[in-house]
């Protein structure tokens, strides 16, 4: 039977026993194949209902994902964050374009998008580390998922919706308690550790290693022992940009100690005004860091981790949970009690024991 222009030809078998039909959109020809007439008739009526059918314009121009995305990223650049837009492109760069670039936009089915996503898990949890995962962890699945579905929100809306969002996995807290704190900067005082200034302001206020490397001195107030926070230094973009959040956009006050060590620090490198204080290459201190927590025989944490032991030690000892809070940034109390809920049950039993001692 004839069919109309557009609904596509017939389904026929070819000699090695699978069918085959095709469709003629915009001069263009798009065959179909499937091991039964049913099959091929399926995915031929699937792409004539589908965006690239009603529209085929759409995607003039854009002959590969690779170009397609380098379009989506330059419009993208205008509207984001820097720190949200390096994330883009770092993942764009180093995972969605080496799988998926060569390909037709039009060709893209949620099928190459699952076979990505399984792909990044496993690496994850194979732990492999090289040149071209050095980035991966459990967020970059994330970060993929979010790109594919915004990229192709209008070529093709219905792109990912089979397709399942990747779960993060929440990274466990390992802070140190206060005698570890303490025993570690005593270490790293007394070899005078090139980044001695730099644990003791994580340790004793809870900065981001983000917002510490992106410090000025004029952003320091020693007199009273203020840091201003205005900025975060983005690793990647190797430039100080906008912090995410307004809450992280905050004052707090640095202990005496802290002070005199920072003071020293400065005099001792001979930085001004808005020049960076601490100018640490992020990867080299790591391995610094871990080297400094063998010697000094605590327990090896991630860099974030003396963030979390500050607000540990903190709480443990009695620092309201406001005031703690407010120096990490966070964007309520609530964000604060939910991480550290672990602290708290002993402070629960003490704070009942005052209490007590006070009614009587």
């Amino acid at each position: 039977m004839a069919r109309s222009k557009g609904e596509g030809s017939t389904v026929k078998q070819r000699k090695d026993g699978r069918f085959v039909c095709h469709v003629t959109i915009a001069g263009k020809r798009t065959f179909f194949y499937g091991q039964s007439r049913k099959d091929a008739g399926d995915k031929m009526r699937a792409f004539l209902s589908s965006p690239v059918a009603a529209n085929p314009k759409k995607f003039d121009g854009h002959r590969t994902i690779n170009e397609l995305l380098d379009s989506w990223l330059a419009r993208k650049k205008k509207a984001i964050k820097d720190r949200t837009y390096g994330s883009y492109e770092s993942v764009v760069r180093l995972h969605i374009k080496p799988a998926l670039g060569e390909l037709d936009p039009a060709k893209l089915t949620a099928r190459h998008v699952v076979a990505l996503l399984d792909a990044l898990e496993h690496t994850v949890k194979a732990g492999r580390k090289d040149d071209s995962t050095d980035m991966i962890g459990p967020r970059t699945g994330q970060i993929v998922y979010t790109t594919l579905s915004q990229a192709f929100r209008i070529l093709n809306p219905c792109l990912m919706l089979t397709v399942p969002k990747p779960k993060g996995e929440k990274m466990e807290i390992q802070p140190w308690d206060g005698e570890q704190a303490r025993t570690f900067l005593l270490h790293v005082d007394a070899v005078n550790d090139a980044a001695a200034a730099l644990y003791r302001l994580a340790l004793t206020t809870g900065m981001r290693k983000g917002e510490m490397l992106a410090l000025t001195v004029n952003d320091l107030n020693f007199k009273n022992g203020e840091v201003r926070i205005t900025k975060t230094w983005n690793e990647k973009m190797l430039k100080a940009t906008s912090p995410k959040t307004k809450s992280s956009r905050r004052t707090i006050i640095m202990p005496e100690r802290t002070r005199q060590a920072l003071r020293a620090y400065i005099m001792q490198v001979g930085v001004r005004g808005d020049s960076r204080i601490f100018t640490l290459e992020p990867r080299n201190l790591t391995k610094s860091m871990h080297k400094a927590m063998e010697a000094a025989k605590v327990p090896k944490i991630r860099f974030h981790d003396l963030r979390h032991s500050y607000a540990t030690v903190a709480l443990a000892a009695g620092v309201n949970v406001k005031v703690i809070s407010l120096s990490l940034g966070h964007a309520s109390v609530k964000i604060t009690l939910d991480t550290y809920a672990h602290v708290l049950p002993g402070q629960s039993e003490a704070a009942a024991e005052k209490i007590d001692a006070a009614i009587g």
